[in-house]
């Protein structure tokens, strides 16, 4: 199955992966204090690795979405957290280690990265400029 490069398109590049389903379903979990649909949702193990593909986007701000389709976070070596901080409450107490990653995308912290059309100049980070009144 080909995975990656649906939602954001454009930044990333798709990739083929093979691997056996172990999940199918319409999960939920709760977010924020509310349910949330992940839609159609399959997990495929590829040679150990864990890959959650949902028909929506969600938040992965706390190891609800991984339970709601049998996986178990704190058993897991490794646990990709899409989320730049928000995570940390949640899954700091049992990550041995936590390592950021400023991913390419939409949501990068690389801004100058970020295909912008259309920026009034100056405009920090493209620019230095003297920020003394």
């Amino acid at each position: 199955v080909t995975v990656g490069d649906k939602v954001s398109q454009g930044f990333y590049v798709p990739t083929e992966v093979t691997g056996q389903v172990v999940y199918l379903g319409k999960p939920t979990y709760r977010a924020y204090k509310g349910e949330t649909a992940m839609g159609p949702t399959a997990v495929l193990d590829v040679a150990g690795i864990f890959i959650v593909l949902t028909a929506k986007p969600i938040l992965t701000v706390t190891p609800d979405p991984y339970e709601a389709v049998g996986l178990d976070p704190r058993r897991c070596k490794m646990v990709v957290a899409k989320s730049g901080t928000q995570f940390r409450e949640q899954f700091e107490p049992f990550a041995r280690r936590i390592i950021l990653a400023n991913t390419p995308g939409p949501c990068s912290s690389d801004f100058p990265s970020l295909p912008f059309q259309r920026l009034e100049r100056p405009m920090y980070p493209w620019d230095d400029w003297d920020w003394q009144p």
